[in-house]
C-alpha cells in the first residue's frame, strides 16, 4: 500500500543521516483512504451493537396453555331443554379433528363436529337422546393445529329435564 524506504542524503556538514520517508503514490493513496473510510464505518456500526453480532436462535415463546376455555352445558348436574342437546366445547386454539380421542362412560355414541367458521369449537352431538339423571363422564384428548397436545381432560355432566312453563294458561281464564 504505502511505499516506504530509507533515503540517505548529504547535509551541509557533509555528514550522512538516515531518516524514514514515506512516499505514497496517488493510486495507493486512494486505496489507503478508502480502506480507512470503510474500516471507520464498520467500527461505528459494530459499536452500535446488534448489526454484526450473529443472530441467536429464536427463543421458545411462552405461548398460552392449550386448554378448554368453556364447555356447555357446564360440568355437573345440568338442566337441558332438549334431550338431544349437543355439548359445545371451545378450545384456546384450532384443533385437528382427526386427532380427537373421546371416551364416554357409560358408553354413549356422539358425533364430533368442528365448527366450519371457527375450528376452536367442537360439538358433540348425541346419536340418541341423553338419558336423564345419568352421569356421563368424558375423557378428551386432542392435538391443536400447531401440534400442541391436550391429554385426558375430564368432564362430566348429568342432564335433567328443564320444564318450561306452558304458554297455554288453560283453565285459568287469563
Amino acid at each position: 500500500m504505502a511505499l516506504l524506504f530509507m533515503k540517505t542524503f548529504n547535509s551541509e556538514s557533509g555528514k550522512q543521516s538516515k531518516f524514514l520517508t514515506a512516499i505514497i503514490s496517488r493510486k495507493y493513496w486512494l486505496f489507503f483512504l478508502g480502506t480507512l473510510l470503510i474500516g471507520g464505518i464498520l467500527a461505528i456500526i459494530s459499536f452500535r451493537g446488534e448489526s454484526f453480532k450473529p443472530q441467536s436462535l429464536p427463543q421458545k415463546q411462552n405461548l398460552p396453555e392449550f386448554k378448554i376455555l368453556s364447555i356447555n352445558p357446564p360440568q355437573g348436574k345440568q338442566p337441558i331443554s332438549l334431550l338431544n342437546t349437543a355439548i359445545t366445547i371451545i378450545f384456546s386454539e384450532e384443533i385437528d379433528p382427526k386427532s380427537l380421542k373421546l371416551d364416554i362412560v357409560p358408553s354413549f355414541i356422539v358425533t364430533p363436529e368442528v365448527n366450519a367458521n371457527d375450528q376452536r369449537i367442537l360439538y358433540l352431538k348425541p346419536k340418541s337422546n341423553w338419558i336423564l339423571n345419568r352421569q356421563y363422564q368424558f375423557t378428551i384428548s386432542v392435538v391443536s393445529k400447531t401440534g400442541r397436545t391436550m391429554n385426558n381432560y375430564k368432564y362430566s355432566f348429568e342432564p335433567f329435564l328443564l320444564v318450561r312453563p306452558s304458554s297455554n294458561y288453560g283453565d285459568y281464564g287469563i
